[in-house]
């Protein structure tokens, strides 16, 4: 049966797939074999394939049957977008297998990945949404993949295993310089510590959108509540950042404390999307600091709620709340366009849907 579907002259026109493989329960490994056969035989005869999405439930199965036919084709250098989708991460934010906790298929897959020189020159999309990912394959993928014009880590890496900020100094030789990525996205993320993401965008200067979901709250690090204010003229200095990059286009910041849209204000951005933020940790950094993210242009909130008690949160449609001016009124002085159209699709590292 499957030979002769395979057989058909149309596969060579596909060039886009996603997949999904369930090894579940009451045949788990039996399944998954014959779903992994199968997944093989596809890749096999998608020669011309340019996008894979592969969607999983158990992160321990061995994908042996998958890798050898994923490796052949990277090798050919036509499959330029891969993704890596964890349903119940997705879903759950835990891909944790009962058995062992450890995505050890998965895990395996990447390592090959990332050492297979083919795969670092044609890849140009690479997403990894998973969880409990070791250093060691974290470390392959910021390293190699030189000509990615786009990289997601949702999840990944988390304490115990990764205690480091992304910028530590022992962590900055492992970041390749990515001189072609212009989309970077690290959502459920802890090593994406605020006062990191700075120079972490300096670093990649070819960077055109950024979206950071990972805020403060982790016992690991720590939390820090107080942050220090900025002089006046800071953004007009030679060694400020806007002065030695050009500005984002877009910027999407997922459930920040006020000290960490203080850290990422130095970024230049000509769009910021601010969402689970709440709107009093935003104004207020807005407040103390008018030259907070040089070149804005467009800030995005979420919509007003359109009914019941909204609280004083709200009531920033004037010029004034509590005495002081609202973020219309700093955006109208800034000349920023002020839109409530933003969406929330990515959940804070700390697990809360709703902000806080």
């Amino acid at each position: 049966m499957f030979t002769e579907l395979f057989d058909a002259p149309k596969w060579s026109l596909v060039q886009s797939i996603s997949i999904y493989v369930d090894p579940s329960e009451p045949a788990r490994k039996a399944r998954f074999t014959e779903q992994a056969r199968v997944v093989g035989l596809i890749l096999e005869h998608t020669q011309n394939l340019t996008s894979l999405a592969i969607y999983y439930r158990i992160g321990t199965a061995q994908m042996t049957l998958i890798k050898e036919p994923l490796l052949s084709l990277l090798q050919k250098g036509k499959l330029s977008t891969l993704g890596f989708y964890s349903y119940p991460f997705l879903r759950y934010r835990t891909n944790q297998d009962e058995e062992d906790g450890k995505a050890t298929g998965l895990i395996d897959l990447l390592d090959s990945i990332a050492l297979y020189e083919p795969a670092r020159r044609s890849l140009r999309v690479l997403d990894v949404v998973a969880d409990d990912i070791p250093t060691r394959t974290f470390d392959s993928i910021r390293s190699n993949f030189a000509s990615l014009t786009s990289l997601t880590l949702r999840g990944v890496v988390r304490p115990p295993r990764y205690l480091n900020r992304i910028w530590d100094v022992d962590e900055r030789p492992k970041w390749h310089s990515y001189p072609n990525l212009t989309r970077l996205q690290l959502a459920n993320f802890q090593p994406a510590h605020a006062a990191h993401i700075p120079p972490l965008v300096g670093h990649f200067k070819a960077l055109k959108e950024l979206t950071i979901s990972a805020c403060g709250e982790d016992e690991h690090f720590g939390m820090q509540r107080s942050w220090q204010s900025r002089p006046r003229g800071w953004s007009r200095l030679p060694d400020a950042l806007c002065n030695s990059r050009s500005a984002l286009t877009m910027f999407h910041v997922e459930h920040m404390y006020d000290y960490e849209i203080n850290e990422l204000g130095v970024i230049p951005t000509a769009t910021l999307m601010a969402t689970t933020v709440k709107k009093h940790n935003l104004l207020e950094t807005f407040r103390q600091d008018p030259e907070i993210f040089p070149g804005l242009r467009t800030l995005r909130l979420a919509p007003l709620p359109t009914s019941g008690d909204h609280g004083p949160e709200e009531k920033d449609k004037g010029n004034v709340v509590d005495g002081e001016p609202s973020i219309q009124a700093i955006c109208s002085v800034r000349d920023i366009q002020l839109r409530r159209d933003a969406i929330t699709y990515l959940p804070c590292v700390c697990g809360s849907a709703n902000g806080y």
